[in-house]
């Protein structure tokens, strides 16, 4: 009974959280509703092919691509100081008309005679910015270099943080696969044993103790197999999200797509990952 009662909490206790992760009312977390499906089927095929992963995540995941674009702004940065310290040379040209001029007085003795000319006019101007130290702009171009490669360590820190990641929810998902196995193994032998148990019950071979025994451990071997289908599937969700393949982009950012059966399947890295090549940032070289 104890048992019973434990369990009837542990269910109540996890309808609550679904209410919670779900977003509802205070009311409806006094009677949380029931799931409406039942844990989608799990797909344990493939697992054994050589998985692209970590590809797939370096060319989906929305941090590392902000992370290529910071990296691209600080190169246009550094190549702009560099281009500062350089001397400056300008070249100004500019085109006007003159009126005549018909003030009075003597300033007109003291002038050239075409400045009194009308017409179109025109002016050429040359100047030349040549600094003997350039310290300021020297300064600029080191301090955009520091910080360009503050942005490029962040950017290798990110990526060794992917890579770990990615294996490690790839062997957590063939762990779960092969715990997944055994118990279903062990549902199997679990079953066999209770119908041949049935079988000498009837024949008036084994008592009635024998046979709740043997259903009793068909009870755990099932409940266990649900337990591991239930890590397999959060496994799987897990590598979806680390590998950036959890959800499909839309055109709408309020809005998400998904399909239940995403989470209890191995994504197709080989097409996310041709698809996610086209929306990678341009590398920009600093010159």
């Amino acid at each position: 009974i104890s048992d019973r009662v434990g369990s009837e909490f542990s269910l109540l206790e996890a309808r609550q959280n679904l209410s919670l992760a779900m977003g509802l009312k205070d009311q409806a977390l006094t009677d949380p509703p029931f799931p409406t499906g039942i844990l989608p089927a799990v797909d344990i095929s493939g697992l054994d092919s050589s998985w692209p992963a970590e590809q797939t995540a370096r060319e989906r995941r929305d941090d590392r691509k902000v992370s290529q674009e910071i990296i691209n702004s600080g190169r246009l940065l550094t190549s702009a100081a560099k281009h500062n310290i350089k001397p400056q040379v300008d070249l100004s040209a500019s085109l006007g008309y003159r009126s005549i001029d018909e003030r009075g007085g003597t300033e007109r003795l003291f002038s050239t005679y075409g400045s009194n000319a009308t017409g179109p006019s025109f002016a050429v101007g040359l100047s030349v910015n040549w600094p003997f130290h350039q310290r300021a702009a020297k300064s600029t171009y080191k301090s955009t270099q520091a910080n360009l490669s503050k942005r490029l360590v962040s950017a290798e820190d990110l990526d060794r943080t992917i890579g770990a990641t990615v294996n490690l929810a790839v062997n957590q998902v063939r762990n779960t696969r092969l715990r997944l196995n055994a118990a279903q193994s062990a549902v199997d032998f679990a079953t066999q044993a209770l119908e041949n148990e049935r079988v000498r019950f009837e024949e008036g071979q084994s008592t009635v103790l024998d046979r709740v025994q043997l259903e009793r451990a068909f009870t755990d071997a099932l409940r266990d197999r649900i337990e591991v289908e239930a890590e397999h599937a959060a496994s799987i969700t897990q590598l979806r999200f680390v590998t950036g393949t959890l959800l499909q982009a839309t055109q709408d950012p309020k809005s998400v797509q998904f399909e239940p059966t995403e989470f209890s399947t191995i994504p197709d890295f080989s097409s996310a990952a041709a698809s996610a090549k086209a929306s990678q940032p341009e590398t920009v070289p600093v010159r």
